[in-house]
């Protein structure tokens, strides 16, 4: 699905089936891809907090979320891909 599109944002649990959040990412940022991703987690453990840490255009939230938190990051990510892209795509 992301080789064939292109995303203004990811938002992505933690737990995946056959690798995590962070590994995802990972892939992602492999590929040359950097479209700003959001991990949730129910338990965010540090390592993978630090792991997400690593890369660009990207935070992690635990559960549950804070609203207001979370619509401030939205709208930070989607301002700089809007000044990068000149459009906004959901």
């Amino acid at each position: 699905l992301l080789s064939n599109e292109k995303f203004s944002l990811i938002l992505t649990d933690y737990k995946l089936g056959g690798m995590d959040g962070v590994q995802l990412l990972e892939k992602i940022r492999k590929d040359g891809d950097e479209t700003p991703l959001i991990v949730l987690s129910a338990r965010p453990d540090q390592s993978g907090v630090i792991r997400a840490a690593r890369f660009n255009h990207t935070d992690f939230f635990g559960k549950p979320l804070r609203k207001l938190e979370l619509l401030k990051t939205l709208e930070r990510f989607t301002s700089a891909h809007l000044s990068h892209s000149g459009r906004f795509q959901a």
